[in-house]
């Protein structure tokens, strides 16, 4: 089976990234912290077995600055790299879009998909998330402290797990568990890390990251 991450980010235009950040930090700071957790995940994906790392990027129209922008980040890493444009909606249907495409390119795949707000991606987590889909189970999640989750695993589309959920919530990840449960998917949940959304939050991390 190949193992793949998909990883969702956005071009770190200030206003557009990290919000919830700038209200505290401002737009300028939020964007250049959001780089930093950039860098910082790509530096995790480099450190896990993954056959393919695919990049679902925003805006679709900026390929060649997002390309530009992540290509010292990319340079260390021994995975094959694509580009997935992320699609239109919320986020739930952009990840199932981007899940849907991937899985149509590559059926036989062990598929972790993260963001870019946990720098806590351990090899081990990847390994585990990939082991458990192998071994039988149809979801993983990765809880956040917050409520939502940092990964989610798949090993074949499952639009259940996107549709009405309360995106950006302390209650993403229980609908979520539900939507898997209703539609009697195994689940198993990887252990629990902090996400970087809120000023405490990046607080906690900023030293990690120089």
């Amino acid at each position: 089976m190949n193992r793949a991450i998909l990883v969702f980010l956005k071009l770190p235009v200030p206003g557009r990234v990290k919000t919830r950040l700038a209200k505290s930090i401002g737009d300028e700071a939020a964007a250049a912290a959001y780089e930093k957790l950039v860098t910082r995940v790509f530096e995790c994906c480099g450190e896990a077995s993954a056959d393919r790392i695919v990049i679902a990027f925003d805006p679709a129209e900026k390929v060649d600055e997002v390309k530009a922008w992540l290509a010292p980040r990319l340079e260390l890493l021994d995975s094959e790299v694509s580009w997935i444009p992320q699609a239109q909606g919320d986020l739930g249907e952009r990840l199932h879009a981007a899940s849907k495409v991937l899985f149509l390119e590559e059926p036989r795949t062990l598929l972790s998909i993260i963001g870019t707000d946990c720098i806590h991606l351990d090899p081990d987590l990847f390994e585990e998330a990939w082991a458990s889909l192998a071994a039988g189970i149809d979801v993983v999640f990765g809880p956040t402290e917050d409520g939502g989750y940092y990964l989610i695993g798949l090993k074949e589309p499952q639009d259940s797990l996107f549709s009405d959920i309360p995106w950006s919530t302390e209650n993403t990840l229980k609908a979520s568990l539900q939507a898997a449960q209703s539609e009697g998917l195994k689940s198993f949940q990887l252990s629990p890390r902090i996400d970087v959304d809120t000023i405490d939050e990046w607080e906690q991390v900023r030293d990690e990251l120089g």
